[in-house]
């Protein structure tokens, strides 16, 4: 079992889960399939049907809404569809065998919906870019989240979910994940093993604490990329290009929603602050601003502070870089931790950006 601070598992970044859906289908046609499939429940609201393949990795969804449109989606978890050893963990890499887990969704596609659909009959409409980190117990992925969860630059514009007060443990589950959307993106941290421990399924553990992070991009965005082409694509090839491309595309989203520099507390990172070589008044505003980051919730809120104080963008600007120089992340790990003052690494010692 893996036990030192944090390593991107042996699968490296890839993709989770895709969603192909079908956006509009008769009231004929929803009633055949759903009079003749087999492995079939009837959703809680009464309006969706789920059919369940015998093979996992797999699942359709018949919906309809009251104002009478109905549509077919299907959930693919691609490595535990071609690899029926595979655990809840694993992901899609770069290198599998996508020719097997396109005849496989065609052939489940056929066997649940009927001869006349395919894979190419949907449009993919969602994709799960994925990378698993493990860590120690000491660094422990709840703890992870929450950081995440604290310095993420995200802007007012963006939406962040929360499990409701009806859901059973929302308490313990929005302490142990964090979601965001921003644009066109949704990104996800969790902590893998309470999440698979709640829904009550068997795993290996591979390491003392397991952190997901996962980036979904929707149907506008995968669109864009579609017209790329200069013919249209089919969706196995999309879904190829996408996870040769995971790493780059993470790197780019870490870079970009992220600073540089790893996790400290309140105490070294005034420390660094102070004995480094930065100029004296620029040490002066870093230093304030600890002190104020350390009072706020969220990087957006120890942000929105400053830039009153400072009254001027290039000097916050000028500050952050200051922080990067540093190799420090501008948000210190919370004096309330239990977890005691070791450094923690940023994303970017992580992925090796």
């Amino acid at each position: 079992m893996y036990k030192n601070e944090s390593k991107i598992t042996e699968d490296g970044f890839g993709v989770h889960t895709f969603e192909l859906t079908i956006p509009s289908i008769t009231k004929d046609e929803f009633e055949r399939i759903a009079m003749t499939a087999e492995n079939t429940y009837i959703g809680n609201d009464g309006n969706s049907i789920f059919i369940y393949p015998e093979r996992r990795g797999i699942r359709f969804f018949l919906n309809h809404s009251e104002n009478h449109f109905y549509n077919i989606k299907a959930i693919v978890s691609p490595r535990r569809l071609i690899d029926e050893n595979s655990q809840p963990m694993d992901i899609l890499r770069a290198y599998d065998d996508f020719d097997r887990l396109e005849s496989l969704i065609n052939q489940f596609i056929i066997e649940c919906l009927g001869n006349e659909y395919s894979i190419d009959s949907f449009k993919l409409s969602r994709l799960d870019f994925c990378v698993n980190i493990m860590l120690s117990e000491s660094f422990s992925a709840e703890r992870y989240v929450k950081l995440l969860k604290r310095s993420m630059k995200y802007n007012s514009c963006a939406e962040i979910f929360e499990f409701s007060e009806k859901d059973t443990d929302s308490d313990e589950k929005n302490k142990h994940s964090f979601r965001i959307r921003t644009g066109d993106m949704t990104f996800t941290a969790y902590d893998k093993y309470f999440q698979l421990e709640n829904i009550g399924e068997s795993f290996d553990k591979i390491s003392e604490a397991f952190l997901r992070l996962e980036i979904a991009i929707n149907r506008d965005f995968i669109r864009s990329i579609e017209q790329t082409y200069m013919e249209k694509p089919d969706n196995i090839e999309i879904v190829s290009t996408l996870t040769s491309c995971s790493e780059r595309f993470f790197k780019e989203f870490v870079r970009h929603n992220f600073f540089e520099g790893d996790y400290y507390d309140i105490n070294a990172m005034k420390f660094l602050i102070a004995s480094s070589n930065i100029k004296q008044k620029a040490k002066s505003t870093m230093l304030d601003y600890a002190d104020v980051q350390c009072r706020k919730q969220s990087h957006l809120s120890a942000k929105k502070h400053m830039s009153k104080t400072l009254g001027s963008k290039s000097k916050l600007k000028k500050m952050y870089s200051n922080f990067d120089t540093l190799k420090v992340y501008p948000i210190s790990v919370s004096y309330r931790d239990k977890h005691g003052c070791k450094p923690v690494s940023g994303l970017y010692r992580i992925m090796d950006i």
